[in-house]
């Protein structure tokens, strides 16, 4: 009876959280008879069949649906069955969307797993602690009047981690751009170990497969330990070719996540409030985009891994920002301007920010097209069509930014007869994405509620902090600088900051890699 009663408490609670917390996106939320109510007038078979399970249901003027429905063991069988109707009913579209609330964050990661995915496809978590935190920022003199022995559960930081050593599963290792011998390749691969890593951080990718460095490293130790001959060569050391020995850092350029399709941030559209506190499964398959460093050992060895090989890594590194605060901070539209291969992580920051529902604009800096183009025999693992497939612009597009949200510079002007159909053509711009960026602002009637982050070479990072000082518009730097360890042991990465006043030594594998404008010794970069 006492259990029966803790329960409905709650229960009552969750729903009087949620009710303040929809309210401010303007949804209404209904529970009890009244979601009988409200599903018998809705023609749909998939949800008039479980009226009986549903907890709650919260609903907006756009006809969006929201259905909760609080976790219990014993209902993980109707749970799966519920989420493959309501998935296959929807059709990718996000017109109803779906939660499991749990008593806590910690418990509830525990279901993120890809594993467990198979039971809630497509379908979205709830912790009642951050359900509980968040309705308290929105009217704190509500916050305490409902308190019970279940809110007093740990509160697991959505971005607590812990640095792991892995093995990824490559999936494939495709070349971009359209020369023969190209520059740039993006690296998917399988990778449960970093299922709680956040737009910002990297890894440290070893360049030799598993099997290959494992040759290389017994080799070396046992001519090592060999005395010297000098009447003889070992057979071990004949090959003088330059080997790689310390692994590479790469920014995660992509997610992707269990039954959530390619381009299902182009119909999301969670209430904003919600977002911040809404979780998917965890990621287990990601992009790097990197680039052939002219005579460098690394990446020449990377671009030979092949589908099917294992490479070690490190990782998640770096530290981590959780972009769910900045909204807190009177954010609402952010701005990602990325130059080369700068604009590769900031895709992974397009991903999120999309899910929280941010207004967002990506301006690109590239030097020629020709860079962007995707070899035709992988466009389709990005891209709707073979034609006119290109790397940044299609990616975009999937994660659901609007043409007139693509911004477009490049130093060599693009042929004319070339179609880029993902960005209006007023948004092209013949020169540096720097100038393209200062004559938007300069048209903007405001620059309140504007953040900008930013990655690219060091003339264009200066130029920008340049133009944005003149906007006052908050700036987040992406820092790349050459890392040995990737763990602040090394401090080969190292770069002046100011801090409380006072000129330091920050590490960018620790401290960053994303660093406030603010914070940076320019003159000193």
């Amino acid at each position: 009876m006492e259990a029966d009663k803790d329960r409905s408490v709650y229960k009552k609670e969750a729903y009087l959280f949620l009710d303040k917390i929809l309210k401010h996106d303007g949804y209404t939320i209904v529970s009890g008879f009244s979601c009988s109510d409200f599903l018998s007038s809705l023609s749909c078979s998939a949800l008039s069949c479980i009226t009986n399970i549903i907890d709650f249901i919260a609903y907006n003027d756009d006809n969006r649906i929201i259905l909760f429905f609080f976790y219990n063991e014993n209902r993980e069988k109707i749970l799966k069955k519920i989420s493959a109707t309501l998935h296959a009913a929807d059709k990718n579209l996000f017109q109803i969307s779906y939660y499991i609330i749990f008593p806590a964050s910690d418990q509830m990661d525990q279901f993120r797993t890809v594993e467990w995915a198979e039971n809630w496809q497509r379908g979205f978590f709830l912790s009642f602690d951050e359900i509980k935190e968040k309705a308290s920022q929105i009217d704190q003199t509500g916050s305490g009047e409902f308190i019970t022995e279940i809110q007093k559960t740990n509160n697991a930081s959505p971005l607590k981690q812990s640095i792991k050593h892995l093995t990824a599963k490559i999936i494939s290792n495709s070349p971009v751009g359209d020369k023969k011998d190209p520059e740039h390749y993006i690296l998917k691969f399988k990778a449960t170990g970093l299922n709680r890593i956040v737009p910002g951080q990297f890894v440290m990718v070893d360049t030799l497969t598993v099997g290959k460095r494992k040759i290389l490293e017994e080799n070396y130790y046992n001519n090592y330990l060999t005395p010297l001959n000098p009447y003889s060569i070992h057979s071990a050391n004949k090959n003088f070719k330059r080997k790689s020995f310390l692994k590479r850092p790469f920014g995660i350029h992509r997610a992707y996540y269990k039954f959530f399709k390619l381009n299902y941030l182009k119909h999301l559209s969670l209430p904003p409030h919600l977002a911040a506190i809404t979780h998917t499964v965890f990621p287990h398959e990601f992009k790097i985009l990197y680039k052939l460093i002219d005579d460098g050992t690394g990446t020449n060895e990377l671009k030979k891994i092949r589908e099917g090989d294992n490479l070690r890594m490190l990782g998640p590194l770096g530290n981590a920002e959780n972009p769910v605060l900045w909204r807190l901070k009177g954010i609402e539209e952010i701005h990602l301007v990325g130059g080369g291969v700068g604009m590769a992580p900031l895709i992974f920051f397009g991903q999120a920010l999309k899910f929280y529902s941010y207004k967002i604009k990506a301006f690109i800096g590239i030097d020629t097209i020709a860079t962007l183009i995707k070899s035709a025999p992988f466009a389709r693992t990005f891209a709707d069509t073979t034609d006119n497939a290109f790397v940044y612009i299609d990616e975009l597009s999937k994660i659901g930014f609007k043409s007139s949200e693509i911004f477009l510079s490049s130093e060599i002007k693009i042929d004319n007869n070339l179609t880029i159909d993902k960005i209006a053509e007023k948004n092209i711009h013949h020169g540096f994405v720097t100038e393209q960026y200062k004559s938007y602002l300069s048209g903007c009637t405001t620059h309140k509620k504007i953040m900008i982050i930013t990655c690219g070479p060091k003339p264009m990072l200066m130029a920008l902090k340049k133009n944005v000082d003149k906007f006052n518009i908050p700036m987040k730097v992406l820092l790349e600088k050459r890392m040995g360890c990737g763990i602040g042991v090394c401090m080969s990465c190292v770069c002046k900051t100011i801090k409380n006043n006072r000129e330091k030594y920050s590490r960018v594998c620790m401290e960053g890699p994303m660093f406030d404008a603010g914070e940076i010794c320019w003159e000193k970069l």
